[in-house]
């Protein structure tokens, strides 16, 4: 459609040929600056005059987009009074959000000199929208410098409404899941849609076109009488029997209506088609289940997925106080009490997951409102013979075995009472414990610096205890020389035996002492888990030899993992150092190490022995410090920190360390994670894990 030239367009192109300003085609001079003021404001004093008498709505801004002048044509469609909208951006007028193709051509456009035409969609003061049809004038003035924007707006939201109508009635035909044809009056096809291809086996609309409508039918009489019916009662609706371009007869329910125009003139024949052939094999299917299942003393029924009850047994609709012929067509949610009636949604949903429920215990609702127990049998049919999927599901009234219930169930009423005072004693604990927060912070606080002074004194203490050690030590071999008789061997090596106690003791303690720091750095390398071990197995050959034990290296050889070598190495010899001590009497040490591989590149490594074990209270405070598995013993070998150590180490590496025991005599068995790659702990990581 052409669109006729705005005067205000032919009175533009006037007074271009005035010699007033130039519109258009004329590139900006970078170089010269804008025309003086004087001369600007003549130019737009004329832009003015020009628009202001014009019919259709104009906007003029200066080159930067800032509003200069809107006639009353625009003040009327806008809504914005001139005073409003002076030295604002133009944008106002605007919605935001425009098609990015259209923005990008019109800056383009009219920053080369040319002038814009298309559509935008504006909107009004009230917010309400409407599209203009706009053409926005680049003007220079006679210097050829860009000074003014003169946009000229006629409305046509009427027009793209219609359009918008038009193109939603096209898309809904062409995508409609139902065949869809179209016929001139004496029945020849003029169009179908994608669906009606399918449906009849066409690959393409131009071997249809042309067709008689009743020649993809079984039956073409029928034509006739349908449209007989169409003409005289505007529409016509049943059952076909329809012939697919390859010979496949298949039965069709029909829709035909007959199509005019405005002034109620028959133009068409329209015909809408949906394929029954799954729902008429369903009903047969469904007679020969309605035989067997009406013969049945238990309660059946048959519900779509919308809750629509599409069969039901005399059983059924008589445990319910119903006939049959009251429940057919209504909701089965109408069997349940309002406060239940999501309970249908939900077997619905556990039906499209798992297919079956057996032996669901509900509550239905009888006609007189009394409500009773059912054990109910639920399948989700959606085999493809089926025209739709629904549920099949069998039912047995337990009100008697209910009743049993509740005779035990009263029983246990002493046991909520009892429950309800204990409910009383909590809120009073909760209410005690309202204020505790603020004292615990508190308290805590002070127990942090405790702590910190604490482990200053061990690493202290620890120092200046190794310092009177290092002598006698040296000293040692120089007596054992001298002494010669049974008695004083004995006391010497009752002497080097708790000098080695202290020595370890103290190492541990200034151990100890490092880990609860935050400065301690580990150096970590990629260690052969296999090989240390094997290393380990040498460290204890003596002490394994005289306690009759062995170490069983069963760490699969390519086990690798990023640790500290000598912090790793010190949780191991721990540990095997722990099941020497709480070894068995009389009985051979058997220690194994191996390794499980985990997820998250993480590997689990375990220290495995068949000595004393533990009992739960022991495994639950095993890795406290100083704390000895057996609190009666006096042996002087065991201080207590060892275990801890390990649990501070790996938690430093970012893994967890733990113990099991079946119990006293079967052993124990130490297991903790470590990382496979290297990984960085953060500091506020170890922090939390220490708390």
């Amino acid at each position: 459609m052409t669109r006729e030239t705005p005067e205000i367009v032919q009175r533009l192109k006037q007074e271009e040929e005035n010699g007033n300003f130039q519109p258009t085609n004329l590139k900006m001079n970078k170089k010269k600056h804008v025309t003086s003021l004087s001369s600007s404001n003549n130019l737009l004093k004329t832009l003015i005059q020009t628009a202001e008498s014009s019919k259709v709505s104009i906007i003029i801004t200066d080159k930067y987009g800032m509003i200069k002048y809107i006639n009353n044509r625009f003040s009327e469609k806008s809504g914005f009074s001139k005073e409003e909208v002076l030295n604002e951006k133009a944008n106002i007028f605007y919605v935001l959000k425009q098609p990015k193709l259209v923005i990008k051509s019109l800056k383009e456009t009219i920053l080369s000199g040319n002038i814009w035409t298309g559509e935008l969609q504006s909107q009004r003061k009230d917010e309400s929208l409407y599209w203009m049809h706009s053409t926005i004038i680049p003007v220079y003035n006679q210097q050829k410098q860009l000074s003014y924007f003169m946009s000229i707006n006629q409305e046509v939201t009427q027009r793209k409404e219609i359009e918008q109508s038009l193109k939603i009635k096209e898309n809904a035909i062409l995508s409609s899941i139902n065949a869809i044809v179209l016929t001139d009056l004496s029945g020849k096809i003029t169009s179908v849609n994608p669906s009606f291809l399918k449906m009849w086996s066409f690959d393409s609309e131009k071997k249809v076109i042309g067709k008689t409508v009743f020649s993809l039918w079984k039956k073409g009489g029928q034509y006739m009488h349908i449209m007989d019916t169409v003409i005289q009662e505007g529409g016509w609706l049943g059952e076909v029997m329809a012939l697919s371009n390859s010979g496949r007869l298949f039965p069709v329910q029909m829709s035909a209506s007959i199509v005019k125009d405005d002034y109620n003139k028959p133009l068409q024949l329209m015909a809408s088609f949906v394929d029954v052939t799954k729902q008429k094999r369903m009903e047969k299917n469904f007679k020969k289940f309605k035989k067997i299942s009406d013969e049945a003393d238990y309660g059946s029924v048959i519900y779509d997925l919308q809750g629509t009850i599409l069969y039901g047994n005399d059983a059924f609709a008589k445990m319910h106080g119903y006939l049959t012929e009251d429940l057919i067509g209504n909701k089965i949610d109408l069997l349940f009490s309002i406060q239940k009636r999501n309970v249908v949604q939900q077997i619905l949903s556990n039906l499209k997951t798992n297919r079956k429920i057996i032996g669901n215990e509900e509550w239905h609702v009888k006609k007189n409102g009394n409500t009773f127990p059912l054990l109910v049998t639920s399948s989700l049919i959606d085999d493809e013979q089926f025209h739709q999927p629904f549920v099949a599901g069998t039912m047995i009234d337990i009100t008697k075995m209910k009743e049993a219930e509740n005779q035990i169930i009263e029983h246990v009423e002493e046991v909520k009472m009892m429950n309800q005072e204990l409910n009383i004693a909590k809120e009073k604990l909760a209410t005690l414990n309202q204020n505790l927060e603020e004292k615990v912070k508190d308290r805590t606080a002070e127990v942090h610096k405790l702590l910190k002074q604490k482990d200053g004194f061990i690493s202290q203490l620890g120092h200046d205890l190794r310092t009177p050690l290092t002598p006698m030590l040296a000293l040692l071999p120089l007596l054992e020389k001298r002494v010669t008789d049974e008695k004083g061997e004995k006391y010497i090596s009752m002497i080097q035996r708790n000098i080695f106690f202290m020595k370890d003791l103290v190492n541990k303690t200034i151990t100890y002492a490092k880990l609860n720091s935050d400065n301690i750095a580990f150096s970590f390398t990629e260690i052969n888990v296999f090989e240390l071990i094997n290393d380990l197995q040498n460290d204890f050959h003596q002490i394994l030899t005289e306690n009759q034990g062995e170490i069983k290296n069963n760490i699969k050889k390519d086990c690798v993992v990023n640790a500290d070598f000598v912090q790793l190495k010190e949780v191991f010899h721990n540990l095997v150092s722990n099941a020497i001590k709480y070894k068995q009497k009389n009985k051979p040490l058997i220690i194994t190490l191996f390794s499980t591989k985990l997820k998250n590149n993480q590997m689990m490594l375990s220290v495995k022995d068949n000595g004393l074990g533990m009992t739960e209270d022991q495994l639950g405070n095993v890795f406290y410090e100083f704390y000895k598995a057996d609190g009666a013993r006096t042996d002087v070998d065991s201080h207590g920190l060892g275990l801890n150590i390990c649990k501070r180490i790996i938690e430093k590496h970012g893994g967890k360390i733990w113990a099991e025991s079946k119990g006293p005599g079967k052993g124990s068995t130490f297991s903790f994670t470590i990382n496979t790659v290297k990984e960085p702990i953060k500091s506020e990581q170890l922090k939390n894990k220490e708390r």
